[in-house]
């Protein structure tokens, strides 16, 4: 279908695109420069870096494609984040069928499956959520109606009165954590969910998370608080994805997307990647959480952006 997308969240796409690309080698694939050295193993960069280029493009594609495989080169005691890389690399699947990928792809994406075991919970919720996202994503017709009841009932546990995602803990009480950054997440799951599963209290899910989240963000494209990991470009990754799988374009009062996208601009560094955060021109790593890496995160919002967009085109939500 034809999707309005806002001039500069297609350049805000572009860039990431050619920054992720820029910094890929062909024998151990994406670097991260802060780090001097390959995107850590035990995070998700490589394969959503995969992800981003294949939805850019068969030529893309082609700078991509070492990054998946510097990730199924490594020994699967270094590997870490399974439930991030398996949601990838079944977006990833999508993605390379649409193009009539061939052989090699499919049994390298089946190689890389194998090695993302999933649990039935996590100590944060908003794992076990995304890990809920892939059994659904993966799941045959005949067991996805059961699939989308569990995740259903997980966002019916995890939700405030007025709409917020509870992040930990699993059976919240009077006290639970509500992490803007995870409330993103959950958004983008359940706008994901929604649209590749039709089903209505999915649908009505998502659309609690959005009405909710609406209240927190502001015309010059901040969408963010108090709590963890504010305005980090994870967070602000999830929000575009979800407001493009939700129907948010050009078209929109207001224009979200436009907005998000050209304050992310804004934190465009030299080397074609963004700042994790809007202090990071001016700041640099100093505001990040210890687990923020440059190249993890640029290329998670580069992917779940792209998939989004992919998955528009694909099929109208």
């Amino acid at each position: 279908m034809t999707v309005q997308i806002p001039p500069a969240l297609q350049a805000l796409v572009d860039g990431l695109n050619a920054g992720l690309a820029a910094h890929i080698r062909p024998d151990t694939g994406l670097q991260d420069p802060l780090d001097a050295r390959p995107s850590p193993p035990d995070h998700y960069g490589q394969v959503c870096a995969a992800l981003a280029l294949a939805c850019a493009g068969a030529q893309d594609w082609t700078h991509g494609r070492p990054a998946l495989q510097a990730w199924l080169n490594l020994p699967p005691e270094r590997l870490g984040h399974l439930p991030f890389n398996r949601l990838a690399l079944l977006l990833l699947q999508r993605v390379l069928d649409a193009h009539g990928t061939g052989d090699s792809e499919r049994t390298a994406i089946a190689a890389g499956l194998q090695r993302c075991t999933l649990r039935g919970h996590y100590p944060s919720n908003n794992w076990t959520l995304l890990a809920q996202t892939c059994r659904l994503l993966e799941a045959p017709p005949p067991e996805r109606a059961r699939e989308a009841r569990r995740m259903a009932a997980l966002l019916e546990r995890w939700t405030t009165r007025k709409g917020g995602f509870i992040d930990f803990p699993a059976r919240p009480d009077r006290r639970f954590s509500t992490p803007l950054a995870y409330h993103h997440k959950a958004l983008f799951l359940a706008a994901l969910a929604s649209h590749v599963c039709d089903d209505a209290a999915l649908r009505r899910h998502a659309h609690r998370l959005l009405d909710w989240l609406v209240h927190c963000w502001d015309p010059a494209g901040y969408a963010g608080g108090f709590g963890r990991s504010t305005h980090a470009l994870f967070g602000d990754g999830c929000l575009i994805a979800a407001l493009v799988l939700l129907g948010v374009d050009a078209r929109t009062d207001g224009d979200p997307l436009t907005a998000l996208a050209t304050r992310l601009q804004r934190q465009r560094r030299a080397d074609g990647l963004l700042w994790l955060n809007p202090a990071g021109p001016e700041s640099a790593a100093a505001s990040w959480d210890s687990y923020m890496h440059l190249s993890v995160y640029n290329a998670w919002a580069a992917a779940m952006i792209g998939a989004a967009l992919f998955l528009r085109r694909s099929a109208d939500p």
